[in-house]
């Protein structure tokens, strides 16, 4: 029985919060195959996505487990897996 019954995001509107986080447009290959490194994306931007993830969904990631060669999808698969 789940009497909160929440609603959870799909893969699509967390990568439309990184968008926003970021004010760009992330490509399939931005998403899959670049590393945040390549990306330019910094701690503080970061910190940022991972505010609006628990603000708007209650989600975050886990902030130990990224290295500059962490992809987005990396980040997206532990969001969704850890909301169990």
């Amino acid at each position: 029985m789940n009497a909160l019954n929440q609603s959870y995001p799909t893969k699509d509107e967390v990568i439309e919060i990184f968008n926003k986080a970021l004010v760009m447009r992330l490509t399939y290959e931005d998403v899959h195959q670049k590393t945040l490194a390549e990306l330019g994306i910094d701690s503080m931007e970061l910190l940022d996505i991972n505010l609006a993830l628990d603000l708007q969904h209650g989600l975050q990631f886990d902030l130990e487990k990224l290295s500059s060669q962490s992809k987005i999808t990396d980040l997206i698969d532990d969001i969704l897996t850890s909301r169990s």
